[in-house]
């Protein structure tokens, strides 16, 4: 299994810098999107196949935004993380994981990707903190869509 399989488990301190905080937001939705492109081809349900393939968009938008967004403050600003907010994804168990082991792991990375930019945007201000927010926004939603996802199949 390669590292974008099973997420980026590389720690990366409880300190970093805005511009290294971005790096690590970028990995995150490229690393989502790459997620949501291999689910989506493990089910052969049309509707649950838009779905994921609707996540793995938005997760490319989300990419293509903090690429392209130009950091206002001190990109070599400082941003504090507590030490129980992971800055990697969780990753796969298993070499071979069922449909239903990649959906739960998909909820649990929705939600880790939710509680960093909102730890983010609690830290910073301006436009930086309003488009940190608002993409934890889409990772609560996406969050909710999945948990439905993992009821309703």
């Amino acid at each position: 299994m390669t590292s974008s399989d099973a997420g980026d488990s590389r720690p990366t301190g409880n300190f970093m810098t805005v511009k290294e905080y971005l790096q690590v937001a970028i990995r995150f939705e490229r690393e989502s999107a790459q997620f949501y492109h291999r689910l989506k081809a493990r089910t052969d349900k049309r509707d649950v196949a838009e779905l994921l393939g609707l996540l793995e968009r938005q997760e490319i938008h989300h990419e293509r935004i903090l690429r392209e967004y130009e950091v206002q403050a001190d990109p070599e600003s400082m941003l504090q993380f507590p030490p129980d907010l992971a800055l990697a994804m969780p990753a796969l168990k298993s070499e071979n994981p069922t449909f239903d082991e990649m959906l739960a792991l998909a909820i649990l990375r929705e939600v880790r990707a939710a509680e960093v930019y909102e730890h983010a945007a609690t830290r910073v201000s301006g436009g930086f903190r309003d488009l940190l927010a608002g993409l934890a926004v889409f990772e609560r939603e996406h969050e909710k869509r999945l948990k439905s996802l993992q009821q309703f199949y």
